[in-house]
């Protein structure tokens, strides 16, 4: 059974709303955040106001509500209202963005319009992620050609390659579907005006779970299942084919739902430096302001009759685990992973090509760059939201 897993938390004192995906009872990927004050959250779009210009640097400020948005790119006449996409909420000191570029993020594509520029020759255009192979962004090009060009900006996420294609045209159809019903609608609603809220942010792991399909999502917080259930009512593409009645309620007050997973047990460990392998090495992670480093250690291993094909072995585990905590932690920047030295180039090599291909299941952009003599090897990952060590 594969289940996502919406509860609350408790770590450091901190109450915190926690989405956990389980596969077959193992934690495979976790978002966690601090429970969010009221307002619009990143991805909603709506109406809102210019107040001021700076023609000089070419942005603006937008008023929604209460709050004042920076506008980087474009200097707009202050009181003109337009629809606009929260891309950052305001956070320890930093301002709140927003972009004229509007955009509708599914699981496998990414909707995308500029009302602005309507005659841009963008519309009707397909972008591919950089992960596809050949063969998998020639399949997605045959499948495109059963569906009218769209409108829009389509970009096709390194999720569709592993979608049927029925999925991935039902959702495209259904993002520009629900696109041209914004900018249908944006000329005649007030100022501040919400055209569109994205899924609950606790669901959005459903856009990060990549190659396989949950068999429910279960929540013991009855406003979030009906809000769930409403949403998939509006759009059944979101979801990734579940059904109604694979949105369940949990209910059971002797066993709270996150001891049913021993989701609290799994997140402490998320939150610990030292991460024990099968072998008897262990990972040491650490995070610097610079970069994260995780350190590979033999601790108990046994080193066997050939210690270079043992180093090369416990390697490979260490690099299918730290590829793991990478994604499970959102550790993002420079990663940079000690492992054990190892003399044979070959080794190296098989490693480094290992480590790649573990980094394809990762939702965001990641890259394993080199592997140094020394057994160093530099990760990049995309920087997106608070990994755990920032929580």
């Amino acid at each position: 059974m594969n289940d996502i897993v919406i509860c609350e938390t408790e770590h450091g004192g901190k109450t915190l709303l926690t989405a956990a995906y389980y596969k077959d009872m193992q934690l495979s990927l976790v978002r966690m955040h601090p429970a969010r004050e009221a307002g619009p959250v990143p991805g909603t779009i709506c109406i809102g106001k210019a107040e001021t210009a700076q023609k000089n640097i070419g942005s603006s400020y937008i008023r929604i509500g209460d709050g004042l948005y920076y506008l980087s790119g474009r200097s707009v006449r202050p009181g003109t209202e337009l629809p606009v996409r929260i891309t950052k909420t305001a956070k320890g000191g930093k301002r709140a963005n927003v972009d004229t570029r509007l955009s509708l993020t599914g699981r496998n594509c990414i909707v995308s319009a500029d009302p602005s520029r309507a005659a841009s020759a963008e519309n009707g255009t397909y972008s591919y992620s950089r992960k596809f192979s050949v063969q998998q962004k020639e399949m997605l090009r045959e499948w495109i050609k059963e569906i009218p060009s769209p409108r829009f900006s389509v970009m096709l996420r390194t999720n569709a390659a592993f979608a049927s294609k029925e999925e991935v045209l039902g959702e495209i159809k259904g993002l520009c579907g629900q696109m041209s019903r914004i900018l249908d609608i944006s000329p005649t609603r007030t100022c501040f005006s919400v055209l569109y809220e994205p899924l609950p942010e606790e669901v959005g792991i459903l856009m990060d779970i990549r190659g396989e399909k949950p068999d429910r999502i279960v929540t013991d917080r009855e406003e979030l299942f009906e809000k769930i259930r409403a949403r998939l009512k509006q759009e059944p593409w979101a979801f990734g084919g579940l059904g109604e009645n694979q949105i369940v309620l949990y209910r059971d007050e002797r066993v709270p739902l996150p001891a049913v997973y021993n989701l609290n047990r799994d997140v402490s460990r998320l939150f610990e430096k030292k991460v024990f392998l099968r072998s008897g090495a262990y990972l040491v992670i650490e995070k610097t302001e610079a970069f994260v480093s995780i350190d590979v250690n033999t601790g108990k291993c046994q080193k066997g009759k050939d210690p270079g094909e043992t180093y090369f072995a416990v390697n490979l585990e260490a690099a299918k685990e730290a590829a793991r905590q990478i994604l499970l932690r959102n550790l993002s920047g420079m990663i940079l992973i000690d492992f054990i030295n190892m003399k044979e180039p070959e080794h190296r090599e098989e490693l480094l090509a290992f480590m790649r291909a573990e980094l394809q299941r990762d939702p965001l952009r990641s890259e394993a760059v080199d592997l140094t003599k020394l057994g160093i090897m530099e990760i990049v990952r995309t920087r997106e939201d608070l990994s755990l060590m920032d929580l």
